[in-house]
Order: structure tokens, then sequence, then C-alpha cells
């Protein structure tokens, strides 16, 4: 004799017999807007950011200085005003992901004196930067440019009691 059939779906309110309803779509989903209001939600937040107009003034010159076909000239005027743009902020951009880039820039295409000036304000962070995924960066470029004896030192020296930690950590070690 067969067994009767067992609805599977009792007490889980998915049929329209058990008084379940239909869920209802939002009226403002992500993608019912247009682009370009997404554009400006994103604007609007990042606009409470520290820093924001410094950060998105950066990214334009360092958009123009990392082009090929500047000449030499150009390539100076505009780390002459990128330099003047992120004097004195340049530990709080380099920490953040969007404007590592900026100070990487400055560090390659800045005159002698711009690089020992960088490297004079980012030398007591320079443990913590190391351990950051796109600071890191920073560090190297320190090490590729900063090439006078005196500010290898001031590096080694800044470095020295923090190797350990450096070497086990996984970005730190690169």
């Amino acid at each position: 004799m067969a067994k009767p059939y067992k609805d599977n779906n009792k007490g889980k309110g998915g049929g329209s017999a058990t008084g379940g309803q239909k869920r209802k779509s939002p009226s403002s989903s992500s993608s019912d807007q247009p682009s370009n209001s997404k554009r400006a939600l994103k604007k609007e937040r990042q606009s409470y950011r520290p820093n924001n107009e410094v950060v998105v003034s950066s990214k334009d010159l360092w958009n123009k200085l990392r082009l090929k076909t500047n000449s030499k000239a150009e390539i100076r005027e505009l780390a002459d005003s990128l330099y003047d743009l992120i004097k004195g902020k340049m530990s709080d951009l380099g920490k953040k992901h969007d404007a590592s880039r900026i100070v990487q820039a400055m560090i390659q295409h800045g005159t002698e004196s711009q690089r020992d000036s960088c490297l004079s304000e980012l030398a007591n962070d320079i443990p913590e930067l190391s351990k950051q995924q796109y600071s890191h960066f920073i560090v190297l470029k320190l090490l590729k440019y900063c090439t006078s004896s005196k500010n290898k030192k001031d590096i080694v020296k800044s470095l020295k009691n923090q190797v350990v930690k450096l070497a086990t950590h996984s970005v730190g070690a690169r």
C-alpha cells in the first residue's frame, strides 16, 4: 500500500496556502541608480575623509606626472607642485591605499632636497609603513632613490630595532 504524500513545505511559509507573502523588491536598489549618481554618492562619502582635497588634487597631478610623454622640464614642474601640495602630510597620505603611489612618485621624480625632506618626514614611520600592504612600496622607493650615505644611515637607524618584527611579518619581509 502506498504512503500518503507528505508536504515538505509545511511550516516554512513558502506557499500561499500557509499565508506566506512574496518578498517585495526594494524601491531604490543600487542597480536602478545611474552610474553618475553612484559616483556622486561615492565622492560625497569620500569628502568627509581627512586630507580629501589634498588627495584628489594630488591624484590629478600624479596622473599627469606618470605619463611617459612628459619632458624633463614638465616632470620637474609637476614634481615641484606635487611636493608643495603634500608637504607635511606625507605620513598620512602614505598610509592610504590610493595616495601611497603619490608619495612614491614624489620620491621617484623629486629633487635630492625634496627626497631628503620626504625622508626626514617619513623617518619615524618607516617601520610602520614597512608593514602595510601599499605603504611598503614607499620604503622600497626610499631605499632605491635616497642614495646618499646620510640617507641610508637614517633609514637603517629607523629599522634597526625592528628587524625581527619585520622579518617575520608577511608584508614587512618583502
